[in-house]
């Protein structure tokens, strides 16, 4: 906790990489995707978990407006007031069957979570924030587009181009899958070099 006024960080000049113009503090709030995510990426990361690939960024400026107005405002109460831009629907199988989102944030479920249901359909607002979990029983065997916002324009324009279409219409494009697999886990991962085995020793 801090007050007004507080000193946050203080930022110099070395002469070397950022100079005075370039310096700058970053404020950002998120939802961490998967704790799994150097996995997703095949790769690791000296920002680990924090990477902004996996961080869901929240509007910082309109949260603190509006809890000027509220101060009791929490986050969810927050993201509740945001409409969807896309829906979509996930197998419920495998490591899906239980997905980790909703275990870290269980204000995201909706519905009954406990009875069964062939896939859940999962709501993002356009920079991709999950804004629901919903237990369905739409039959899909792959990651697949429910619901779109009617535009005129291309969707790749309004969702960092996980979407493609126009209209009513849209598919999720590469980038799309592998971010939804962000949330179910269902990616390939990298292989792992096997351990050496102990050469056989004569009895």
């Amino acid at each position: 906790r801090v007050k007004a006024g507080t000193t946050l960080g203080r930022m110099g000049y070395t002469g070397v990489g950022l100079n005075r113009e370039r310096s700058h503090l970053h404020l950002e709030l998120g939802l961490i995707s998967t704790v799994n995510f150097e996995d997703w990426l095949g790769a690791t990361t000296n920002r680990g978990l924090y990477d902004g690939r996996n961080i869901m960024g929240i509007d910082v400026a309109s949260l603190f407006l509006a809890h000027k107005k509220n101060p009791k405002l929490t986050i969810p109460q927050f993201l509740k007031g945001a409409s969807p831009y896309f829906k979509v629907a996930v197998p419920r199988t495998g490591l899906a069957e239980r997905l980790e989102i909703v275990q870290r944030y269980p204000w995201l479920a909706k519905g009954n979570h406990h009875a069964s249901s062939a896939s859940w359909e999962i709501a993002f607002t356009d920079s991709g924030i999950p804004l629901e979990v919903i237990p369905s029983h739409r039959e899909v065997t792959q990651a697949t587009v429910t619901y779109v916002r009617t535009t005129r324009s291309n969707h790749k324009f309004y969702t960092r181009k996980r979407l493609s279409g126009t209209g009513s219409r849209a598919t999720l494009t590469r980038s799309g899958r592998k971010f939804i697999a962000l949330f179910t886990n269902e990616y390939t991962k990298p292989k792992s070099t096997p351990a050496p085995q102990p050469a056989n020793l004569p009895q």
